[in-house]
């Protein structure tokens, strides 16, 4: 998780201080705004784990595996049991990518947190 200010006209890393106007597409940073993926990681927190796990999870990483391999599977023929079995399979493998993520993203924010809050503005030090 990247903690660095950047552009949200263009995405680039800003240095700090953050200058007023983008060096890549020179844009007006107070018009603009910044964003970092810990901002998001706070923002997703606010759904919390079991919406993340749910959403994240089942229903984008499970739910397009199963559709790819249900794809597959027809392609090839496969009784119905098979697309039973592939659902099934698919929807207790987002459960088990939903949290493995969840806990990862936890985990980096308790690393990056500290030295992200220590001037209290929210920007890092």
């Amino acid at each position: 998780m990247d903690v660095s200010r950047r552009c949200n006209q263009c995405g680039i890393r800003l240095s700090e201080p953050i200058p007023r106007i983008c060096p890549s597409c020179s844009s007006d940073m107070s018009a603009v705004g910044t964003w970092s993926e810990l901002d998001d990681w706070i923002k997703t927190q606010r759904m919390g784990r079991a919406r993340y796990v749910l959403v994240r999870g089942v229903l984008c990483w499970g739910g397009l595996m199963a559709l790819g391999l249900s794809i597959g599977a027809y392609l090839r023929g496969a009784d119905a049991i098979v697309f039973v079995f592939i659902v099934i399979a698919c929807v207790i493998g987002g459960v088990f990518v939903g949290r493995s993520n969840w806990n990862a993203g936890e985990k980096e924010l308790v690393t990056r947190r500290p030295r992200y809050q220590a001037n209290g503005d929210g920007k890092r030090d």
